[in-house]
């Protein structure tokens, strides 16, 4: 039997850190901005010395002892806005209590009472430039998010050749690395997220109902 003529076969194994992990903006004069893409929100920072691929947002509240680090309230915990004043609702999110329930009709869900405010989320705030006194300059409630920046990708490939016949395969592999829902957050924005109260009932739910554009601002 005559051995196969003109016959190669490989292996190649990569794996790299992400392509951007680590990377900042050195040389950036102009005004400090979060940039967009299409419709989706603003979420990455262009300003002197930002990492690249971090996104920026808003953060929603889940632990009631992270709304004192906004330091309006950090000043008023210990009088008119105490901890006794919040609660984390079913969703995992920390709201007013008097709202608690409250839905877009007025109504408390549970109780069928009225009540004065529909509940909402409550955004991160912390400060973001010091006097140098140590004390907050200015505040933000645009804060990081998430980064898109895997950890590393992996890639694995083999490949066979006979003549004229070429036979290949590719395994590519990428760990970490955040992926931004803008669809969810300009849900949770205008508040006609599916964790809202959205009724037939409800003034706000016959608002949308009736204006769709209203969820495109």
């Amino acid at each position: 039997m005559r051995p196969l003529a003109h016959q190669s076969a490989a292996v190649d194994l990569q794996a790299v850190p992400g392509p951007f992990l680590g990377q900042t903006l050195t040389d950036y004069p102009l005004p400090e901005k979060l940039n967009f893409f299409g419709q989706q929100p603003a979420v990455f920072l262009l300003a002197q010395g930002a990492p690249l691929g971090v996104m920026y947002g808003k953060h929603w509240i889940r632990n009631i002892n992270e709304l004192y680090d906004d330091p309006a309230r950090a000043a008023c915990r210990a009088t008119t806005c105490p901890d006794a004043n919040f609660t984390v609702n079913e969703e995992g999110y920390v709201v007013e209590k008097a709202s608690w329930r409250c839905g877009e009709d007025l109504v408390y869900r549970d109780t069928g009472a009225a009540c004065d405010t529909p509940e909402r989320l409550i955004a991160y705030v912390n400060c973001k430039t010091f006097n140098t006194d140590g004390s907050c300059k200015a505040t933000t409630d645009v804060v990081e998010i998430g980064n898109a920046n895997p950890d590393f990708n992996l890639a694995f490939s083999s490949g066979f050749n006979y003549k004229r016949l070429s036979f290949t395969g590719l395994v590519d592999w990428t760990q970490g690395g955040s992926i931004y829902n803008g669809t969810r957050q300009w849900k949770l924005i205008n508040f006609f997220d599916t964790i809202f109260d959205r009724r037939a009932g409800s003034k706000y739910f016959h608002r949308l109902a009736h204006c769709p554009a209203a969820a495109h601002k």
